[in-house]
Formats: structure tokens, C-alpha cells, sequence
């Protein structure tokens, strides 16, 4: 009988830890890189649940030991990406967080952060809406203001980074799409 009791006990447990590791809102998110030769890549979305990636640097290589991407991974999230081509780096993806995102009235806000640190400079856009308002904050955040947007479901993003004088990231040309609200 306590056997049975103490299984029961562990399973509940187990199954109570992994509900409440699950998260309500899913980002979904799709990226798009241009490389340095203008032809453009699909890469692979962040993963919609942090738990499945571990922290760290990620090499991918080649047979012959060539450096093909490398990922870094910090709080279960994917915040960079490089590509390389015979060792060369030839793209690289910072993947922004969106922090404070709300509707008050007819605007939408949210805040942009990049947690991969950079030297250089970030130029953002909204692909799709011509009506916003963005405003640098401190530490790599932006703060976002999306006019007339009572129906707006989804905010695409193009960044585009230009290196610093002294900077191991290239000049890449990047999408992010942030959805808030399927249709």
C-alpha cells in the first residue's frame, strides 16, 4: 500500500513540476538572413519552449572540421547565431526578446531587447506598418509604438546590423516576426 501511495505521490509531483514549466503563450517566430552575397537563408525558428535548449555554445562542423554555424544559448533561449562558409563567417542573426508588450487604447507597445551584446549599430523597422514610433532605450533595448493598432495580430521586424571598426560580427540584414495574437 505505501508503495502504491508513494508512485501516486511521485507522479503527481512530476506531473505538477512539468505543468507548471510549460508557458501559456508560445512565441512563434520565423527569421530570414540575407548574406553578405545577397541571396537569402531561412534559418530555423527559436524553439517555442526554452526547456528544450541547453546553455552554452553550439558548434555545427563539417566532416572535414570546417566550422559550418555556431549558436549561443543563455536562459534557454537561442540569442545568436553565425553561419560560416570555409571558415569565413558570412552571417550573423542576433535574435531580439520582446519584453512589456501591451495594448493601451489604440497603441500597441513593447519593448525590443538584444541580450547578445554588440558594438555596433542596430537599425530597425517595421516591415509592415508605417505608423510607429521608435525610441532607443539603455542596454541594447528599443522601445516600440505601433499607432491605429486595434487589429494588429503581428509585428514584423527587419533589423539590419552595422559593424563597428573593430567587430566579429558582419553586416547582416535579418527578420523576426513577434505574433501577439493568431487570427
Amino acid at each position: 500500500m505505501e508503495v502504491v501511495l508513494g508512485r501516486n505521490l511521485r507522479l503527481y509531483i512530476t506531473l505538477a513540476l512539468l505543468a507548471l514549466g510549460c508557458r501559456n503563450e508560445p512565441e512563434h517566430v520565423t527569421t530570414q538572413v540575407e548574406k553578405a552575397d545577397n541571396t537569402t537563408k531561412t534559418v530555423p525558428s527559436q524553439q517555442p519552449f526554452p526547456s528544450q535548449l541547453r546553455d552554452g555554445d553550439s558548434l555545427e562542423r563539417d566532416d572535414s572540421g570546417n566550422l559550418l554555424a555556431h549558436s549561443l544559448v543563455r536562459n534557454g533561449r537561442e540569442i545568436y547565431k553565425a553561419t560560416y562558409i570555409d571558415n569565413r563567417k558570412v552571417s550573423n542573426t542576433l535574435y531580439p526578446l520582446i519584453q512589456d508588450a501591451f495594448l493601451f487604447e489604440d497603441k500597441y507597445y513593447l519593448k525590443v531587447y538584444f541580450p547578445y551584446p554588440y558594438r555596433g549599430t542596430m537599425n530597425i523597422e517595421l516591415s509592415d506598418d508605417p505608423e510607429y514610433v521608435l525610441t532607443p532605450l539603455e542596454n541594447q533595448k528599443y522601445q516600440v509604438v505601433i499607432n491605429h493598432a486595434l487589429d494588429l495580430h503581428r509585428v514584423d521586424f527587419t533589423f539590419r546590423y552595422i559593424p563597428a571598426e573593430v567587430d566579429t560580427l558582419v553586416e547582416t540584414r535579418f527578420s523576426f516576426t513577434y505574433v501577439i495574437m493568431e487570427k
